[in-house]
């Protein structure tokens, strides 16, 4: 099941409010609910708030049975969900940004509900290695640590024809790894650019972590506690989306590029969405952030803007006058450069630091005309001390203002 449309009579910042969440005409799935979106807009514009009425909408999952074309939320709240299909329950996976109001961050999974950080200790490590096969994490490193005892102990009472390395292999083909699972189709995807991966191999039963990280440089174990912000901002999204995503599911996520470096903000919508096999989950993330944004196509991008009364509304990205067809969008994120994605789409005035900049680029030209007249003046080849500040000042604004170590000769400018 998927949102296609959201109307709002009045609530808060919302007024005879309406999103069209399907795709434009002219595209290969016209009419259709959009698989992902991307809201973005000043605080205060309501993109968290368009989050948790979705969220308060189609929860709790699997009690809900949507027979009519629209579904009210609250009188009072005069909010209205077009459903895409009244056969099937929705689930929800709703990823937030701050402590849940649950102290004890317990995933309710039979909600399909994750707040972030809920910690990996709290969810339940159940991941289908087939259609048939339930594996569990921590069952299987127990069953494994008795297989071994048991085989050890064999050996001590002298059990001939016991091969040590075949009886493993043997037991390894019966019983997949859940670890090995999780780190190739899930959490080494990205954990590698950071120099770590799923350890999946325990030294020690007395290891407390469920799924123990380690360095790839000297295969050292590494405590939760030591890892970067954005190493377990990773985990505890990527993990829990990769294990409760079911079909028909849909993935509420509040600023997905926390902590995270702009290489790493490039990938995580796609990585994310991946985890969607049959391509029938919907996924909402808000954003502040143009790389993110980038990562959608532009009738995917919901940017909320405040008009003169303070009300709040969308800002198309085809004119008014024409059609919703994917020929009409004049503004389009993919093709952006970043600073033209802050300047079009998040409505920076400027693309850079402007007055800053500007008086920086004042001095340069001086500097570059006091060049000039050196070098008119045969001043250039035999420098003074003076002269040669005048250079280096030169360089130095030249390499700042254009971002480039290059060294240049002041001889070709």
């Amino acid at each position: 099941m998927k949102i296609s449309k959201i109307k709002i009579s009045k609530f808060h910042q919302f007024e005879d409010f309406e999103l069209d969440l399907t795709y434009p005409k002219g595209h290969e799935k016209a009419g259709k609910p959009l698989d992902k979106v991307c809201f973005i807009g000043q605080s205060g514009t309501g993109k968290t708030t368009l989050l948790e009425m979705i969220r308060k909408v189609c929860l709790p999952a699997g009690s809900i049975n949507f027979a009519p074309d629209w579904l009210v939320f609250e009188d009072k709240q005069g909010a209205e969900f077009a459903l895409t299909d009244e056969s099937k329950d929705l689930r929800i996976i709703l990823i937030k940004n701050n402590f849940p109001t649950d102290p004890n961050g317990i995933a309710h999974s039979g909600e399909r509900l994750l707040y972030f950080p809920a910690g990996l200790a709290s969810l339940e490590f159940n991941q289908k290695a087939n259609e048939n096969e339930v594996i569990n994490i921590e069952k299987d490193r127990a069953e494994e640590a008795n297989f071994r005892i048991n085989l050890t102990r064999q050996i001590e009472d002298g059990k001939n024809g016991v091969d040590l390395k075949t009886e493993i292999d043997n037991w390894k083909k019966d019983n997949p790894n859940p670890a090995e699972i999780v780190a190739n189709e899930c959490l080494d995807i990205l954990l590698n650019k950071f120099f770590l991966s799923v350890k999946t191999q325990i030294d020690d039963v007395r290891e407390t972590e469920i799924l123990p990280i380690r360095s790839l440089n000297n295969n050292s174990t590494i405590s939760y506690e030591t890892l970067s912000t954005g190493t377990k901002q990773v985990i505890y999204t990527a993990f829990p989306i990769y294990q409760l995503l079911e079909d028909d599911s849909i993935v509420l996520m509040d600023e997905p590029e926390t902590s995270l470096y702009p290489d790493i903000q490039r990938e995580i919508i796609p990585y994310y969405t991946s985890f969607d096999k049959n391509k029938t989950s919907q996924f909402f993330f808000a954003t502040h952030s143009p790389i993110i944004a980038s990562a959608f196509e532009p009738w995917e991008i919901v940017e909320l803007k405040f008009d003169e009364k303070g009300k709040v509304y969308r800002q198309e990205y085809y004119p008014k006058e024409l059609e919703n067809h994917v020929d009409n969008y004049k503004i389009d994120a993919r093709y952006l450069r970043w600073d033209d994605i802050l300047t079009k789409v998040f409505d920076l005035p400027f693309d850079s630091n402007a007055d800053f900049r500007a008086s920086k680029l004042t001095e340069y030209t001086i500097l570059k005309n006091k060049i000039k007249t050196l070098r008119e003046e045969g001043k250039l080849n035999n420098p003074t001390k003076e002269t040669q500040q005048i250079i280096e000042d030169f360089q130095k604004a030249e390499t700042l203002l254009t971002g480039s170590w290059e060294y240049r000769r002041h001889e070709k400018n």
